[in-house]
Formats: C-alpha cells, structure tokens, sequence
C-alpha cells in the first residue's frame, strides 16, 4: 500500500484539479464541515456510524469494525463503484480519500479502490490534518485592495467580471452582504466550511488579490480576524453608480431573478418582508412602516421595475447610503481609484499588472 501523502500535500493537489477527491466520512461529518474539492461519497451513512459508535461504546473497537463491515457489505458493490467513477471521471484516473483522521475508514476505502485496480491516495491525518494546514493560511492574508462603494452600484459584478486575482467573500459566503442578502436557492456553509473556503481562495490568489468591502459577519458566518484587520488597512478602488442604476440593480437581483429563477412571487415577498422587518430597530418605527407599506404594494402590482422603485430608492437614501458614508468617513484608507464600471474595471487591470511586473506600487490614480 503506497504511504499516506501529507496534508499539504494533498492541498497542493487539490489546486491542479486533475483528481478525485473523496471524503469518505458520513454526511453528517460533512455538513459540519468539509473542504472545498471534495465530495462526500461515504464508507458508512450517519445511521451506520451511529451503530459502529455504540458498539465501539459497548463492546470495543475489534467488534465495533466487524459491526461496520457488517452493516457495508450488501452496499460495498455500490460504493466502491462511485468511488471507483469518480476517479476515473479525472484526468488522472486516481481517487485521493480521507476521512476524519485518516485512520481506518480512509484505509478501508483505500485498499477497496486498489483491488478495482484504481490508483489511490490517502490524506495523512484526515480531515483534520488537512483543517490544520488550512487554519494557519488566514493568519497571513496577502496584499489586499479593498473594492467598496454605495450599495448597488455593483461590486460583486464588477469583482466577478475583472481578470484580477481575487477573494469573493460573498460566493464563499453564499450571502451578498446585506439584511436582504440571504442566497434563497443554496443555504450558507457552516462556519468551519467558510473558513476552509477562504483559506484555499487566499492560496489561490496567491500574495495580493481584490476582495469587495464585507463586515465582519457575513450573514452568519464570520471574517477571521487577522484578514478583517487586513481589510481595514488595505487601500480601496470606490466604485460610483447613479442612483437610478443602484435601483434597477437592486431590483433586478433580489426581486426580478429570484422570481426568473423559478422562487414564487409569494416566497420573495415574505422573504423581502421577514428581512425588512429585522431593520425595524435601525430605521425608526415610521421609516420602517413607510417602507413595508411601499413593498407590500409593490408586490401586489405586476413584478417591474416601476413598481418597486420607492422602497428601494428610500431604503438606499435613508438608511444604506447614510450609515456607508458614516463609516466611511470613520476609515482612514488610502483611496487608490474612483469612477463608475468601466473606469474601475480598467484600472484595476493596470493596477494588478503594474504589480505584477516590478512588485512596488504605482501612484495613486484618481478619476
């Protein structure tokens, strides 16, 4: 049997993209939190680990693994076979498997998809080595620039759409950020799972990257603190949108695709109204029922553009845009750019190249 390979081994694999890799833990094990790359194809279902658990509990570990041979042998014919093409699907015909700490259920996996005749790998420490290698990335974040501006005005386009290295906070986070910002089509990771979805987005990058302006908290889920402390230092490329583009923008993210997307008119509405009514507290008793009253007749209309605008331009001129430039106004960054879509896009293409090519910082540039 070939050696287990390090973890950061695997890590650098993982990058290359041209194998299977497998987590052979329960789903269970997997939603609490699991590496990007790697899919959950398990040697024992929760209900299973259950039992071998018990009887780990009860009567040892020598009877505990003839519980969960077992309990897998009328399934072991499938499994095998998914793992088996799973690596096959890969450029290089290979799985690379872990489980919790590369112990018994890993080696198990890995002696199955060797008799296949499949060549086969497994992670030395599991997934919990591989977390640890992991944990030690954002405690020294690359070189950040800092794309921020009003709400609306399209930093996640515009971060998506730029051939720059960079760190998409919101699509790790599966959120966009703000009270309305929940994905109605996939749920956020747990926090761990974000965590291993930042570190392996940081080593991508490599040692500078654009990240868009984001809080701390993201939705539920939390910036480590040595890459938000990075953040507030970091200069900043402010993006500026007329107001009437914010609108439309916001309309057509929240509102308008959600509904295209196959969401019922009925499931944005009491989404936007549940988000809405959790700002009562920040916009005032009277902001708050103006607005709610605006959005419930907004939804009773036809879904356009006109319909929604009130609500949307009032909750960005007296509450989003207000507390932007308040704590703007706080932060003491340097601004390296400012102008609409275009200019931004083609200022940080310069920027990143200037970078690249002699490693200093070239001056400051302003719309």
């Amino acid at each position: 049997m070939h050696p287990p390979i390090p973890p950061a081994e695997a890590l650098s694999l993982l990058s290359l993209g041209r194998d299977a890799f497998i987590d052979v833990r329960s789903p269970g094990e997997f939603a609490e939190g699991h590496i990007p790359g790697f899919v959950n194809l398990p040697v024992l279902n929760d209900e299973e680990r259950h039992r071998v658990g018990l009887t780990y509990k009860n009567a040892g570990q020598e009877r505990a693994i003839e519980t969960g041979h077992e309990l897998v042998e009328p399934a072991k014919r499938e499994r095998v076979a998914r793992w088996v093409e799973a690596a096959r699907a890969q450029p290089s015909g290979r799985a690379i498997v872990t489980c919790w700490r590369g112990g018994l259920r890993s080696k198990i996996s890995e002696q199955w998809i060797r008799e296949t005749g499949t060549d086969v790998l497994r992670v030395q420490g599991g997934y919990k080595a591989l977390r640890r290698e992991l944990l030690q990335t954002p405690e020294t974040p690359p070189s950040l620039a800092i794309l921020t501006g009003l709400t609306g005005t399209g930093k996640t386009k515009l971060l998506e759409e730029v051939p720059v290295p960079k760190i998409d906070l919101e699509r790790l986070a599966n959120h966009r950020g703000s009270a309305f910002g929940h994905d109605l089509f996939n749920p956020q990771p747990s926090q761990t799972t974000f965590e291993n979805r930042l570190a392996i987005a940081m080593r991508r990058a490599g040692p500078r990257a654009l990240t868009e302006d984001e809080s701390r908290k993201v939705g539920n889920v939390m910036l480590p603190n040595a890459f938000k402390e990075r953040m507030k230092t970091s200069p900043v490329i402010v993006l500026e949108s007329p107001l009437w583009a914010r609108v439309e923008l916001i309309f057509d993210g929240y509102i308008r695709e959600p509904i295209l997307r196959g969401k019922s008119k009925t499931e944005v509405r009491a989404h936007m109204l549940k988000q809405l009514d959790l700002l009562v507290k920040q916009l005032g008793g009277a902001l708050h029922a103006e607005l709610r009253a605006q959005l419930l007749s907004a939804f009773d209309s036809e879904t356009t553009l006109e319909a929604h605008s009130d609500w949307i331009r009032g909750l960005l001129l007296r509450h989003y845009d207000p507390r932007y430039r308040h704590a703007f106004g706080r932060q003491e960054r340097k601004i390296l750019f400012q102008g609409d879509y275009y200019a931004c896009h083609q200022f940080l293409i310069y920027w990143f190249n200037e970078l690249a090519k002699n490693g200093g910082q070239p001056e400051m540039v302003r719309a």
